[in-house]
């Protein structure tokens, strides 16, 4: 090699040495993802959107008890029949008026209550919002755990198979197996590879919903450290206890009880609507009259002002009120009935997650008999087909026996977690994990 080439290879080797490589995406934790989702999920915007929304309310009602002042100005041209219809009169006028409402005998401060306790629901419906989104956010997150763990299983199955393929081509060359066992092995690696594509796909789909979860993207190499959903120390205690616990911690229940209270002054606002309100009025002005295309001085300005207190009283609405009352009783009616909804559903989440947890360990323990049975059973047909007497059809039932125990293994981990996220946001407890660990206890 000539010396400019070899320099021009030393440069090139050089560069691609120096070159910046792609760092590796920062691990996603839980944390890491509920923080994003309640700093930027859209549903959150809304609901503190309506929260706000409801607070101007509280302000209307307060610029009630405020003075105010209206300014008005007018000029007209006209004749009256019988006068001087042919020498019209004009009128210039100008206004100012303050009005000032005194008392109304507790309408206004029912109506406020009526506003605030709106307002107050609205935060509720907030925290509600805001759980809901911490929820599935974990959830997301152990879908995510879930996927991955069922990657690795695929993945360690197709390395095993092409191990098998590698060690059935050893065994022709020794003339132990024939080239059909050789055929078989080819086709179990190629089996081995469409179910590790696949568990990869369901993979991205996790990632890709625990993404829409939290309302921002995830880089597609992103790794997930948070290990599984922490044992509730009184996940096996009584329902009684649990459904007390749930009851007083559920987002859904305050939202719609502080919504009764809100409906209740709602309808009391309405109830004193009829009442009467006493007003102050004063107003001051000027007037300035004339005949049209007379001289100016004879026209003349007159100034004036007047103040007084008035009592109005709407004595007949004629029925509007007492409609609306009756809408108001209806709907109370229908919030009571949603509460009771609202608790007998409860209770039956609550019992189906303890029956989901119970069913769950029960499936673990019998999952990790056969993990170990599979282990050994594959331990013994790769024995035996390292050793020429095997059968290929003993290898693939054994390989096969084993991936399906730790799939089964790892599906008890995650209806596991799953019903453990279920059961802890049912009864209001923040999220919390211990140090990784490799499954669920």
């Amino acid at each position: 090699m000539s010396e400019r080439r070899w320099s021009v290879v030393s440069l090139a080797i050089a560069l691609a040495v120096a070159a910046p490589r792609p760092a590796a995406a920062e691990p996603v934790t839980l944390d890491d993802a509920i923080a994003r989702a309640l700093a930027a999920h859209p549903s959150l915007a809304g609901a503190r959107a309506r929260v706000d929304a409801a607070a101007t309310e509280i302000a209307l009602v307060d610029v009630e008890a405020r003075p105010t002042v209206a300014a008005t100005a007018s000029y007209s041209v006209g004749a009256r029949a019988g006068i001087a219809l042919t020498d019209p009169a004009q009128a210039l006028a100008g206004n100012v008026t303050a009005s000032w409402r005194i008392w109304d005998f507790g309408l206004r401060a029912a109506r406020r209550r009526a506003a605030a306790a709106t307002v107050a629901a609205r935060e509720v419906a907030f925290t509600q919002a805001e759980r809901a989104v911490l929820q599935q956010v974990e959830q997301a997150y152990v879908e995510v755990l879930g996927a991955e763990a069922r990657l690795q299983i695929r993945r360690a199955a197709s390395v095993a198979e092409r191990r098998h393929l590698d060690e059935a081509r050893r065994l022709v060359v020794a003339g132990s197996k024939t080239s059909i066992d050789v055929a078989q092995a080819d086709a179990r690696v190629a089996s081995a590879r469409v179910a590790e594509v696949r568990a990869d796909n369901a993979r991205a789909q996790a990632i890709a919903a625990l993404a829409q979860a939290i309302a921002g993207d995830l880089p597609a190499d992103a790794t997930f450290t948070t290990p599984w959903p922490a044992p509730l120390v009184d996940e096996d205690a009584a329902l009684e206890g649990l459904v007390a616990e749930a009851v007083r911690a559920d987002p859904e229940l305050a939202r719609l009880n502080a919504e009764r209270v809100a409906s209740a002054q709602a309808r009391e606002a309405t109830r004193l609507a009829t009442r009467p309100t006493l007003a102050a009025t004063a107003s001051a002005g000027v007037d300035a009259l004339g005949t049209y295309g007379v001289p100016p001085d004879d026209r003349r300005v007159a100034g004036a002002w007047s103040a007084g207190v008035t009592l109005s009283w709407q004595l007949y609405d004629g029925g509007a009120r007492r409609a609306r009352l009756r809408a108001a009783d209806a709907t109370l009616r229908a919030a009571d009935a949603e509460l009771a909804d609202r608790l007998l559903g409860l209770r039956a989440q609550l019992s189906a997650a303890r029956l989901d947890i119970a069913a769950a360990k029960a499936q673990q323990g019998a999952a990790a008999a056969s993990v170990a049975a599979a282990r050994e059973q594959l331990r013994q047909a790769e024995a035996r087909s390292a050793a020429g007497l095997g059968t290929s059809a003993e290898l693939t039932d054994a390989q096969d026996a084993l991936t399906q125990a730790l799939g089964d293994a790892a599906d008890a981990d995650y209806q596991l977690a799953a019903a453990r996220t279920i059961l802890r946001y049912r009864l209001g407890r923040l999220v919390t994990h211990p140090g990784h660990r490799e499954s669920n206890p």
